[in-house]
């Protein structure tokens, strides 16, 4: 069984998924920019109401960002704390843009702040995130924004797409903060 956690943005997403790669159970709330108050709190409530215990999980899937200094970390920081107890068998890790972007848009926009987005054109190889304050100049149906259509589904469908990178080793998991652009 693993446990799919992203605390990089706006939202707290997570997510068990079983050996078949199903899953069993999907929570996202929004954050009110308290997600490292509220993280470890609804994700104790989660396994719980599961009644699972955080032995039962043999993996993680878990996000890299880009995002929130504190978002970024929180979900690597209860991965970390959880291996104290129970050693974590395996990682795997996603970066945002790879988690939200859909097939058909050209542009993926993760918004922070009121008016600020991360950017990135995902058609182009040689493309590099940035920040935009406004997205009037692109069309609807050319941007994919965010976690505004994110659900159980897209989640599936990236696990199904072998989307999720192994990490040999926590240490060796690399997060994006917004400071990188």
């Amino acid at each position: 069984m693993r446990l799919f956690i992203d605390t990089a943005n706006k939202k707290i997403i997570f997510a068990i998924i079983n050996d078949k790669n199903e899953i069993i159970d999907f929570f996202i709330k929004d954050t009110n920019n308290d997600v490292a108050k509220t993280s470890i709190f609804l994700l104790e409530k989660f396994i719980a109401k599961n009644k699972i215990s955080f032995e039962d999980i043999d993996g993680y899937m878990l996000t890299i960002g880009p995002g929130s200094f504190t978002g970024v970390k929180v979900g690597l920081n209860i991965v970390r704390t959880i291996d104290l107890l129970y050693p974590v068998q395996k990682i795997y890790t996603i970066d945002n843009f790879d988690l939200l972007k859909e097939k058909d848009t050209k542009y993926t926009a993760i918004r922070f702040g009121k008016n600020k987005f991360y950017f990135l054109n995902k058609k182009s190889t040689l493309s590099k995130p940035k920040i935009i304050t406004s997205l009037k100049e692109y069309k609807k149906t050319e941007v994919t924004l965010g976690y505004d259509n994110f659900s159980k589904e897209k989640l599936k469908e990236k696990i199904y797409d072998n989307s999720f990178k192994f990490v040999d080793n926590l240490s060796k998991v690399k997060l994006k903060y917004l400071n990188k652009f």
